[in-house]
């Protein structure tokens, strides 16, 4: 899948005055077994959709300090990105 293709969207942050995200502040990371999409802002997984289970989550950035995804159920199959 490419950049190309949106197949479902997830609103993790509102961009504001005060607040920017840029491009080369986020990636994409899937999960081991590619079930699951992570939006990785300033290095924390902020949101994650499952294909599985057809949903998704994250947290709402309020700024640069705001902790990412700490659910271990939500972040299973991302350790590879941590260890």
């Amino acid at each position: 899948m490419g950049f190309g293709n949106v197949m479902q969207d997830l609103q993790i942050y509102i961009r504001s005055e005060r607040f920017h995200v840029h491009g080369q502040d986020m990636r994409l990371a899937w999960s081991e077994d590619e079930t699951k999409c992570g939006v990785i802002i300033w290095d924390k997984i902020c949101g994650i959709i499952d294909w599985v289970k057809n949903e998704g989550g994250g947290v709402k950035l309020e700024d640069r300090n705001t902790p990412g995804i700490d659910d271990q159920q939500w972040l299973e199959g991302f350790e590879y990105l941590y260890s």
